[in-house]
């Protein structure tokens, strides 16, 4: 982006959220001073900066900043009977989920409703596999919203009946552009985050 780009974007969007130049500038710990020479194109900002006063300002004109969802869930519980964690874990009815005599991941049937699939065994150790891929957890969400629910209660229904979460992924939906990936990126390298 260059410098004239980068004040008419930088003026209009302060303008769109109603912040005035001092508390762009105390938001950002840029001057006022530096603020007010951008705006009016007698100073160019570096990238950094551009970055830094753009960032601000997108979030606060956005109406929704960012929210997570739940991306993938899986869950296994001890017990051969997939019906019974249909109905207590998922509070849905038998009826409303298909029968398949395979499986997935070793297990000999499956029942699914939409994405939503719950894998059944003979293996006691094997248990019963309930597994929730990105459509699968939106079609959940349908659910918990039908059920007057949402992720925590499920979740502690889980953990209620006996379940052993295996994975749970979490994705971030930035809509303003707050997160720097590249910084985020570059911590990861380095060290600076755990994951298993």
């Amino acid at each position: 982006m260059n410098n004239l780009e980068f004040t008419l974007e930088m003026k209009n969007k302060r303008l769109a959220s109603g912040l005035s130049q001092g508390e762009l500038a105390s938001l950002t710990h840029v001057s006022r001073y530096s603020i007010n020479r951008f705006e009016n194109g007698k100073a160019n900002a570096s990238k950094e900066t551009q970055n830094i006063i753009l960032r601000c300002l997108n979030y606060y004109i956005c109406d929704k900043p960012f929210y997570l969802l739940v991306d993938y869930l899986s869950v296994r519980f001890p017990t051969t009977d997939a019906l019974e964690i249909v109905r207590k874990v998922l509070g849905m009815k038998a009826d409303y989920f298909i029968h398949y005599d395979y499986g997935y991941y070793g297990y000999k049937e499956h029942y699914a409703y939409g994405e939503i699939k719950v894998m059944a065994s003979d293996d006691e150790h094997m248990g019963v596999f309930l597994e929730l891929k990105g459509a699968g957890s939106r079609n959940m969400e349908y659910v918990l919203q039908a059920q007057n629910r949402d992720w925590y209660s499920f979740l502690n229904r889980c953990l209620d009946c006996g379940g052993v979460i295996r994975r749970f992924d979490l994705a971030i939906n930035d809509m303003c552009g707050l997160l720097d990936i590249p910084t985020l990126s570059e911590k990861y390298k380095n060290g600076g985050a755990d994951c298993r």
